[in-house]
């Protein structure tokens, strides 16, 4: 058994975020670390984009909240302009596909927020 990372993807739509749907994601610890501080550690060079700031407010998933950890949210502006850590090839791969699905739903839909949880 292990950690799985439900990602909600919602597009801003006026002054709404609506979800547009939901990202697979496979497991890699690394990218959980990027985007929630998950496993972190001092003798990792991963540096998370954003401290973990909870679901955000009138989210109505509340299916997630509660078994989910770190619990947080992205924009896709934050994710696309953030460092990407040097990394081994394997998890660069995964970090760099996840940006290339996080362009892609830019592309389709514009600005997008993403709602993290990772379930144990």
């Amino acid at each position: 058994m292990g950690t799985e990372m439900h990602v909600d993807t919602q597009a801003l739509r006026g002054s709404n975020w609506e979800s547009v749907g939901s990202l697979d994601v496979w497991r890699n610890y690394t990218l959980y670390n990027w985007l929630t501080g998950f496993c972190r550690s001092d003798r990792s060079p991963v540096v998370p984009i954003a401290e973990p700031r909870g679901y955000p407010a009138g989210w109505d998933r509340a299916e997630y909240e509660d078994d989910a950890t770190h619990q947080t949210w992205l924009t896709s502006d934050e994710i696309l302009r953030a460092t990407q850590p040097d990394v081994d090839t394997i998890d660069a791969s995964a970090i760099r596909d996840f940006v290339a699905e996080v362009a892609a739903l830019v592309a389709e839909h514009g600005a997008v927020r993403l709602v993290i949880g990772l379930h144990h």
